[in-house]
């Protein structure tokens, strides 16, 4: 590999080189080879190998970036003479509505469209046990009468299910002459559920009131949750390598430069620190520890701000550069501004965190002042754009490249988040809180059902009481009528016989023509007055 160097024209790596060599073969020579010599020793021979790669791919290969095992290169990776290199665009491209990518573009859906009132919500369990939270929202079709369905099928699982139906497409769904959605039968529910949600019984859930949801706070539990994944304020590291830098205490020791100063007025708006009340990005606001400025930026409602090396204070001694580096280091997505031929190794850098590197190098192509873009991510993040510019990843257009920029580092920010350094952690939560808001609803829910139906027990028992008292005064015997209508012919021939002695009694005595003929003439209208009475009472 050293022979394919010019190391005649790299005479300060050449002795720093050597001069390691030497204090190697000192270490071995007089000293017992303790861990810690051991330790030394192996750190030594990786700066060698690192110098020796750095070298050979800045003097031969002219590389913006070193390959390194673990990570993926977007971009051509060159600089220098070649034509494909050196290729400035003609024609700009509009990035300011750039699409993000991997983000949950629906996960608002709660939010927004599922009205408090018309809100129907259902816990339980598969027969495996596993949570289910299923949220169904009665709504009107656009631009008609007929109503639809909006679904949200939640699992542990991170990616909910959404999707709208027609009441068209279920058998057994109300139409719109129906009753208001809160009538919905629960034969209907049963459908519209076991239709569009595979593999549950609507028998092992219990619904809960839209009442009950709002005042046990499980409706901006829900609002969270869904929104878990969606962010508008980002932080992303500035870091500054000068030439002939290959270690990260060198590059996270540099001091402000006027080309740095240049880039980041084009990627954001520079801000004093003391008494901002913007987004920060963690940056101290009151004391300045973290500096007197940052720069912050903005794009589509998504606010950025920058943690730069250069404006952090180091302390004096501190190699190491703990301040700058607690804040970059904890970073997902950095910039790396390159001044000078120098290549980025991306495993230089020890963090946890940082996944996605977006190379900026500095060049002059006739005269005129162009920056160059490579991006370097780890393997298992997956794509995202916007892509660089096929033709050439030079940028002469200072607007083009904060926009592109700005897209591109939101982007990555969601892309990493889907690798499993984050996505494993992230899911692993969700799925607590998910468990737990389950358990916490299902109960509520169980609870409130088992009342309403204690009371409706009540109330039917109540019902079946007065029945019952009601049956027993109509199951007294009552009297035929022809029994009453015996009764009361008795009772009035008795009465016509006393009238009528009472009459014959008090009448003036007569001959006994005369009193045959009254008698014959009284008898005729007792018997018709009590015939009109009988008839009267059958019918």
């Amino acid at each position: 590999m050293t022979e394919m160097v010019n190391w005649d024209q790299q005479q300060a790596d050449k002795d720093d080189i050597k001069s390691n060599l030497l204090k190697l073969e000192d270490s071995v020579a007089t000293q017992d080879l303790t861990i810690a010599i051991v330790k030394d020793v192996v750190s030594t021979m990786k700066q060698m190998m690192n110098q020796c790669i750095c070298q050979y791919y800045k003097v031969v290969e002219k590389a913006i970036v070193i390959p390194s095992k673990g990570y993926k290169i977007e971009g051509i990776n060159k600089y220098g003479s070649s034509n494909s290199a050196l290729m400035v665009r003609d024609e700009t491209v509009d990035y300011s509505t750039a699409q993000i990518d991997h983000k949950d573009t629906e996960a608002h859906w709660y939010r927004t469209y599922f009205d408090q009132d018309e809100i129907h919500t259902f816990f339980g369990y598969y027969k495996s046990g596993d949570p289910v939270l299923i949220s169904i929202q009665v709504e009107e079709e656009q631009g008609s009468d007929k109503r639809q369905y909006r679904i949200i099928h939640r699992t542990k699982e991170a990616m909910d299910q959404r999707k709208v139906i027609q009441d068209s497409f279920l058998l057994n769904a109300p139409t719109t002459s129906d009753a208001s959605p809160s009538m919905i039968q629960d034969s209907t529910w049963k459908t519209i559920i076991e239709t569009t949600v595979p593999d549950i019984s609507f028998q092992d859930l219990v619904r809960m009131s839209k009442d009950q949801l709002l005042s046990s706070g499980i409706h901006e539990e829900l609002v969270r949750l869904d929104e878990t994944s969606l962010h508008t304020r980002y932080k992303f590291g500035v870091l500054l390598i000068q030439p002939g830098q290959t270690k990260e205490e060198d590059w996270f020791s540099n001091q402000h430069t006027d080309e740095l100063e240049a880039f980041l007025n084009i990627i954001g708006r520079k801000v004093a620190l003391k008494g901002y009340t913007g987004w920060a990005a963690g940056l101290d606001t009151k004391s300045g520890d973290s500096g007197e400025y940052t720069y912050t930026n903005a794009w589509n409602e998504n606010i950025l701000a920058y943690h730069v090396s250069t404006l952090i204070p180091s302390k004096p001694g501190d190699k190491q550069q703990i301040q700058r580096k607690r804040h970059i280091g904890n970073d997902i997505v950095c910039i790396v501004f390159v001044q000078g031929n120098q290549p980025f190794n991306p495993t230089a850098i020890k963090s946890q965190f940082l996944h996605v590197f977006i190379i900026v190098h500095q060049e002059t192509i006739m005269s005129q002042v162009v920056y160059r873009v490579e991006i370097v991510s780890v393997q298992d993040v997956p794509d995202f754009g916007p892509p660089l510019p096929e033709k050439s990843a030079i940028f002469n257009d200072k607007k083009e490249l904060e926009q592109f920029l700005v897209a591109k580092l939101v982007n990555a920010e969601y892309a990493a988040f889907k690798s499993p350094k984050f996505a494993v952690p992230m899911n692993r939560a969700r799925e607590g809180i998910f468990t737990n808001l389950v358990e916490k609803g299902y109960k509520l829910a169980l609870e409130e059902s088992q009342t309403e139906e204690n009371m409706h027990v009540r109330k039917h028992s109540k019902s079946a009481s007065s029945s019952s008292s009601q049956s027993s005064f109509n199951s007294i015997p009552s009297p035929s009528k022809s029994t009453i209508i015996r009764e009361i012919s008795e009772n009035i021939v008795g009465l016509g016989r006393r009238r009528s002695t009472q009459d014959l009694n008090d009448r003036p005595k007569s001959t006994g023509s005369n009193s045959m003929k009254h008698f014959q003439k009284g008898s005729r209208k007792f018997t018709e007055g009590m015939f009109i009475f009988v008839v009267v009472v059958v019918v």
